[in-house]
């Protein structure tokens, strides 16, 4: 019954008695304009495996990216623990335009991440870049099955999107649909899609 939320400033919290009681206050978040700490899930199997996801816009060392990153929570629900970052190199834009990031856990544990484009053109149909794509990978980051074949990064289930900031998963697949996205337009055109692989038409054709 304890309800677990995330802010976009990097904060992992839970709700216990009507109050808010702070989890982790994750330091490399990169929070400004649609950027920040924007997606978190917890496993398919947490009661075994105390996997929860957190997905970001990271300021780090070596620069600007969004990132998947898996934790453990800690018995007690106090910590986060065991950091490990799962996929790394999603574009980030610096004034945080398109560089959302949702993530969701399926019933055999695979992960499901929605990206943001970074408010660049190439970047949706582009076989190689993160951005602008739903990614279907394992626990541990790796390609899960079904995803498109090369010249596409094989993490690369879906292409041609905007800026994915909702999932939602069917219980199990229904003829090669697994759920469905939510993105975001302009001031206008938002789009729910079905999940399911191919190419979703954003590219350098289309206006920002």
């Amino acid at each position: 019954g304890t309800l677990l939320f995330n802010e976009r400033g990097g904060q992992v919290s839970k709700l216990v008695n009507g109050k808010k009681v702070v989890i982790a206050d994750i330091a490399d978040v990169y929070a400004v304009g649609e950027g920040g700490l924007t997606g978190l899930a917890l496993d398919a199997k947490f009661a075994e495996n105390r996997y929860l996801y957190t997905c970001f816009n990271a300021q780090t060392a070596s620069g600007l990216d969004v990132r998947l990153v898996r934790w453990k929570l800690s018995e007690d629900t106090a910590s986060l623990t065991d950091r490990k970052d799962i996929v790394v190199g999603i574009p980030s834009n610096r004034s945080g335009r398109h560089s959302g990031c949702r993530v969701r856990s399926d019933a055999q544990g695979d992960l499901w991440v929605g990206t943001g484009d970074a408010a660049v053109a190439s970047n949706p149909q582009s076989p190689s870049n993160l951005g602008g794509k739903i990614l279907h990978v394992t626990r541990d980051g790796m390609p899960a099955g079904g995803n498109l074949p090369a010249p596409f990064d094989p993490r690369i289930f879906s292409y041609g999107h905007r800026n994915v900031q909702g999932l939602v998963l069917f219980s199990e697949p229904q003829d090669d649909i697994y759920g469905y996205s939510v993105e975001h337009g302009s001031d206008r055109d938002d789009e729910i899609n079905l999940l399911k692989s191919g190419n979703f038409g954003w590219s350098p054709r289309v206006t920002y």
